[in-house]
């Protein structure tokens, strides 16, 4: 896989602020303390923190969907949060991804395989932990624990882009679909389910013949 992005993160000079400011209020204002050099006032440390870890935040999603091939004109998003879908970290999350027009893409091996690796590259980065998954003709299933370090959206738009560069081809429908379970459902029977989709679409006689699919219970 590609090389991350590596930035180096210069100290920011902080200017004194000023000692006076302007007040509407037409009572007298409180001065503002001033800074001195080197020693940013906490609400300054507070913005430049989040605004980088934004910035971090979406450099590493580009780099992992991109890797090195910045020369390619391929780009590909899917949409934000919808209403009503809210990212909690430690949710397990049943999230399933369409194909563009329904088109039967992973019914070849090297689509279907890159969608594979993919999900276990987004568990060995920490952006999820995998429950299980199956990667059907036309459509993926994906049960898996949002770690944190990333927000559900953009833990999905890593897999979808990451397996749409590798094959060089747009895979998917735009938006995603995703179930937050109830912290007191039971995983194993919703696992089990999952993974038997290769079963009811007749695609296979027994589980264990279908190859693109995998379970933490193994």
């Amino acid at each position: 896989m590609g090389g991350f992005f590596c930035f180096d993160l210069l100290p920011l000079a902080t200017p004194a602020l000023p000692t006076r400011r302007v007040n509407y209020s037409g009572r007298p204002a409180k001065p503002l303390e001033p800074c001195s050099q080197g020693e940013p006032q906490p609400w300054i440390t507070s913005i430049i923190s989040t605004d980088l870890q934004r910035l971090v935040h979406s450099a590493v999603v580009y780099a992992f969907i991109y890797g090195d091939d910045f020369g390619m004109t391929y780009r590909y998003q899917t949409q934000r949060l919808r209403g009503g879908r809210v990212s909690i970290t430690g949710q397990v999350y049943l999230v399933t991804c369409t194909t563009r027009h329904r088109y039967p893409h992973f019914a070849n091996h090297l689509p279907a395989r890159e969608a594979c690796r993919t999900i276990q590259s987004l568990d060995r980065m920490g952006a999820s932990h995998t429950w299980c998954f199956v990667v059907m003709p036309d459509h993926c299933h994906w049960l898996f624990c949002l770690n944190g370090k990333y927000s559900l959206e953009q833990t999905v738009r890593m897999f979808k882009g990451k397996c749409s560069r590798l094959v060089e081809v747009n895979l998917w429908q735009k938006g995603f679909h995703d179930r937050a379970l109830r912290s007191d459902e039971d995983l194993l029977p919703i696992a089990r389910y999952v993974i038997a989709n290769p079963l009811r679409a007749g695609l296979v006689e027994r589980v264990g013949e279908y190859p693109y699919w995998d379970a933490a219970w193994l």
